[in-house]
């Protein structure tokens, strides 16, 4: 496979997938943008559920029923939005590890000097006009040999206390070179609900000695923070993604 440029077109499937995942960020934002932050930081409030951060919507035909996805192998990619290709790592690894919790063993990223790694950045995987190319995508799945890719765009990113993200997963099925489902969510760790969530996180993972039993670490250093929020969004997967059997 050559070199390829973005191409300014895509499919039906792709740009219905786009203006779903737009609608369900607009409400995810406005939904989370009334919340107060509080003067004080309530730690043990236990309030916290999964679906309060992170939402997922299906993409459906009319009249069907979701149901968990069955996935062999599942190829996650570079993440799309980062300023650096540090950040876009760190968060990368973070995800992939939360990942393998419920997929042990199905969940694999690009390796650098792969044969369709160079394929995987956002230069190639974006078109002009911002939509992801599902013609891609489904080429670099044959090519990776994964029934499944998951795609991460970050909207918004504060990466500074009190550190903040906007994001986007998109699940594609390659053999039907389409979207299955996008979750959608945003945490910033200046509103209640989300110092909520970190403590709970911290408490459920206090026993775990490559986790930080300090809220306040969690809370600004980037690598932990992003370890926290893809389990919160790990989370909200973990009902609708299934190993094959």
């Amino acid at each position: 496979m050559s070199r390829r440029t973005v191409r300014r077109t895509g499919g039906g499937s792709s740009a219905g997938a786009r203006v779903l995942a737009a609608s369900l960020l607009a409400a995810v934002v406005a939904w989370g943008a009334g919340c107060a932050t509080g003067v004080t930081r309530l730690y043990n409030h236990a309030s916290f559920r999964p679906n309060e951060h992170f939402r997922v919507q299906f993409l459906l035909p009319e009249g069907m029923v979701a149901r968990p996805v069955q996935i062999s192998s599942l190829l996650l990619l570079p993440l799309l939005g980062f300023e650096s290709e540090e950040q876009s790592t760190q968060w990368m690894l973070a995800i992939w590890q939360e990942l393998q919790q419920n997929l042990p063993g199905i969940v694999r990223t690009p390796r650098s000097d792969g044969l369709y790694a160079p394929y995987t950045s956002a230069r190639n995987l974006v078109m002009d006009d911002g939509r992801i190319d599902g013609d891609e995508l489904e080429r670099i799945g044959r090519l990776a040999g994964a029934s499944h890719l998951l795609v991460v765009r970050v909207i918004s990113y504060r990466p500074y206390p009190p550190q903040s993200i906007i994001m986007e997963w998109t699940l594609l099925d390659v053999k039907e070179k389409k979207p299955v489902l996008i979750l959608a969510g945003a945490m910033d760790a200046s509103e209640q609900k989300v110092l909520n969530a970190a403590n709970n996180y911290v408490n459920d993972r206090r026993s775990n000695p490559s986790t930080s039993g300090n809220i306040d670490v969690v809370l600004r250093s980037p690598r932990e923070y992003s370890r926290f929020v893809s389990a919160q969004a790990a989370d909200s997967l973990k009902a609708w993604l299934r190993p094959a059997s």
